[in-house]
């Protein structure tokens, strides 16, 4: 196992407190999304808040890759590659990348946006800069990433059946909370749902959570990725080299306040 990346002073007193556990800051943020679904702030704070020491425990693991010490020291973020629209969509028909940013298009939403969630649900709180601010980052930009690969829309289903991926992955506990949550809700309707909101349409919410969840068990790991170096690669090969499945086929369950999709 790598030793830990070195941290001044100020990092490990922020990181410290970046792992207490909120559970108070998780109730409050819970209720107003189980309210608002597509309140991608509230998830933030929910994750934030019941983190712990997910992070750390991914950062053991990053860092034994053969590629996890230098993607932490390097000057240009994961953010600036997924911001480059014009690059991506200069990429190869059926690479990763262009595969991204043609569904970044199609969904109407940009690679800055879980920035801006990030940023309006921790504004003033936890680490600012350091290896675990990176990391972290990247989890965070790596998110819409594992929607394209694993196949899984922006729907109800669809984030559920990527949450069960990456908490397969990465075993944070923040994920397994928001988890709970939608697996416990899904036996109910109430406001935020559509109302085409069926029993059945809910069961479909609970298949994927555990089909998520087998699939990410059964990959290999991809949530430590060079993500940066996949770009450019065929999307199927991506998927062959870590054991992802094809996309599955599933009836979209999309929230009442859900943009509409481009043609």
């Amino acid at each position: 196992m790598s030793p830990l990346p070195e941290l001044t002073p100020e990092q490990a007193l922020a990181h410290e407190r970046a792992k207490r556990i909120r559970p108070l800051a998780a109730l409050r943020a819970m209720r107003r999304a189980v309210r608002d679904p597509d309140d991608t702030e509230q998830a933030v704070r929910m994750l934030t808040a019941l983190a712990g020491r997910s992070t750390e425990r991914m950062m053991e693991r990053f860092t034994s890759t053969p590629h996890g010490p230098e993607i932490l020291e390097r000057p240009h973020s994961l953010l600036d590659r997924l911001m480059d629209r014009e690059s991506l969509k200069a990429l190869p028909a059926g690479s990763f990348g262009r595969t991204y940013v043609e569904w970044l298009e199609r969904e109407q939403i940009s690679a800055e946006g879980l920035v801006a969630a990030s940023e309006a649900a921790g504004a003033g709180e936890g680490e600012r800069d350091g290896p675990y601010f990176v990391l972290a980052a990247r989890m965070r930009e790596s998110h819409d990433l594992l929607h394209v690969i694993t196949g899984y829309g922006r729907d109800l289903v669809g984030e559920v059946g990527v949450l069960a991926f990456t908490y397969a992955q990465t075993r944070h506990s923040g994920i397994a909370f928001l988890l709970a949550v939608a697996y416990v809700r899904s036996f109910f309707g109430g406001r935020g749902m559509p109302g085409t909101a069926s029993r059945e349409a809910r069961a479909e919410v609970r298949r994927h959570l555990r089909e998520g969840y087998r699939r990410g068990c059964e990959a290999d790991w991809i949530a430590g990725s060079d993500w940066e170096a996949l770009l450019g690669l065929p999307i199927d090969e991506v998927r062959k080299r870590f054991r992802i499945p094809e996309p599955p086929v599933y009836r979209e369950l999309r929230s009442r306040g859900a943009p509409v999709l481009a043609n």
